[in-house]
């Protein structure tokens, strides 16, 4: 089974399943009794690029009965009515994957404005009440530190979802640089997080897949779905774009120190 595929990303969500771990959004609170005290996983997709493909994803976890959460960026590459229309409609929570510190080079000032018209443009879809901030590798800024100045919660949003969720009762995988224990990550790490002593050693889904049965915490799973193609011709595009991509990151890793 080919890793990164749609077969292998229903595996996982059938292994899930089966470990007797329920499906939740970000957004979902209260939590129905009868879930109560039993494990659950939040899977968190960031729409980055290519939104057919996140489209894809959400219907085949649609199929699955299982709900997520995306998170899409307002450049044209991510910003997609229909879709974000079709995914609302699967039963997802749409949320804002927002950048606006690092588009204004740094300014708060600017970027609060920025992202308070772009919240705006989500309105028209239902809104959001999530926001997740898009890593940026490239720009020296990270978009989160505009809190340091401002307050999302005027803006109408419940949830900064590294600020306001207790990391230290999941454990957190991310399929950056097409592993889930990659070096490539550079931004995507949350506050107050302490691995399991074993996770360095979960780079495939299979891996991934043998891990959640044992799992004594609950799971936040987050992908970019452009990297789970369906095809082999996606496959192929996706392995050379995540080669390239994650020789730069690495490049500034070493840089930055």
């Amino acid at each position: 089974m080919k890793d990164f595929s749609h077969q292998s990303y229903r595996a996982l969500l059938d292994a899930l399943k089966r470990s007797g771990f329920a499906f939740r959004r970000f957004d979902d609170a209260p939590v129905p009794a009868e879930e109560a005290g039993a494990r659950h996983v939040i899977l968190r997709h960031d729409v980055d690029r290519l939104p057919a493909r996140s489209l894809a994803i959400a219907r085949l976890e649609a199929d699955a009965g299982a709900v997520a959460s995306y998170f899409f960026r307002t450049m044209p590459c991510s910003f997609d009515g229909r879709v974000i229309r079709e995914i609302r409609a699967l039963g997802h929570e749409i949320g804002y994957h927002y950048e606006d510190l690092a588009e204004a080079g740094g300014d708060a000032a600017l970027a609060w404005a920025s992202f308070r018209r772009n919240l705006a443009r989500f309105e028209p879809f239902g809104g959001v009440s999530s926001i997740a901030m898009h890593g940026r590798p490239l720009s020296p800024h990270d978009s989160r530190d505009l809190w340091n100045s401002h307050d999302y919660r005027e803006a109408g949003v419940a949830r900064e979802v590294y600020a306001d969720i207790d990391w230290r009762k999941y454990y957190y995988f991310t399929d950056v640089g097409r592993s889930w224990n990659s070096a490539a990550n550079l931004r995507d790490c949350p506050p107050d997080y302490s691995p399991h002593l074993g996770q360095a050693k979960i780079a495939g889904t299979a891996a991934l897949i043998d891990f959640v049965a044992g799992s004594d915490r609950d799971l936040i799973i987050s992908t970019h779905p452009e990297r789970w193609a369906g095809s082999f011709a996606g496959q192929c595009q996706v392995l050379a774009t995540d080669g390239a991509t994650n020789l730069v990151k690495r490049a500034l890793k070493v840089v930055r120190g």
